[in-house]
């Protein structure tokens, strides 16, 4: 029993944020692979969003930033009267909310010459009596179909949609005690006579998609069962 309170302990000590890197939100799109270990914690997502590309093909970029940064505030002014629906735009894997002052940030350069284009999401809450993303997306959709095109602006609604997470940080715990039960539970099977040699567990937490609204959170960990009669160990052996 001592050694199972001193585990949980030397493991709680670790429950510290590891997402210090990612703002407070962060989206997640890549899918479960091989190297994802036996442990990980699934939780349904907080939001929602569709991605949309505003483009503006005038002839002076002047004209071009002008007509997108006109078209970004018809879909703020939009939103405002909307009760569950806010804009957006990704920076890496962290979603930032779209303000006047952040409009730059989100246009750049088009496919095309003398084309620009800003990019934007438009987010959506996921209500618990939501089991899938289609009516959801759906009403993003048409929110976006009722901004007008002005100009040379052309407003294309991609379809990709993905989830987001509001403060990642608050799972590292829970992703934690997972690994601290299942070696625990390993060592209860295999008796009392067993180390266990623990790495990464450390490691800033990962996450993919694990359905249609719900994520998973990892650490890459890894250990070894030692038994007491081996005085010496060698992990590089």
């Amino acid at each position: 029993m001592m050694k199972r309170l001193a585990l949980a302990a030397l493991f709680a000590s670790l429950a510290t944020p590891a997402f210090a890197q990612v703002e407070d939100e962060i989206i997640v799109t890549g899918v479960r692979t091989a190297s994802v270990p036996g442990q990980s914690l699934i939780v349904r997502g907080d939001n929602l969003l569709l991605e949309v590309e505003i483009e503006s093909d005038a002839r002076e970029q002047a004209e071009r930033v002008s007509e997108l940064t006109d078209t970004i505030k018809a879909f703020i002014d939009a939103a405002e009267d909307e009760d569950d629906i806010s804009l957006s735009f990704v920076d890496g894997n962290a979603v930032r909310p779209l303000r006047p002052s952040l409009f730059y940030l989100a246009i750049g350069k088009g496919p095309r010459p003398d084309t620009s284009v800003a990019t934007i999401q438009i987010k959506a809450p996921i209500p618990d009596t939501v089991e899938d993303a289609f009516a959801i997306s759906t009403r993003l959709s048409a929110f976006v179909a009722s901004i007008p095109e002005e100009g040379r602006i052309s407003i294309d609604d991609t379809g990709e949609v993905v989830i987001s997470v509001v403060n990642p940080r608050q799972y590292r715990p829970r992703v934690i005690k997972l690994v601290i039960d299942e070696i625990n539970d390993v060592r209860e099977q295999l008796g009392p006579n067993y180390h266990v040699v623990l790495n990464d567990i450390d490691s800033p937490m990962s996450s993919y998609r694990a359905g249609d609204l719900s994520l998973g959170f990892y650490i890459p960990y890894d250990y070894t069962l030692i038994p007491e009669n081996i005085a010496i160990y060698n992990p590089d052996y």
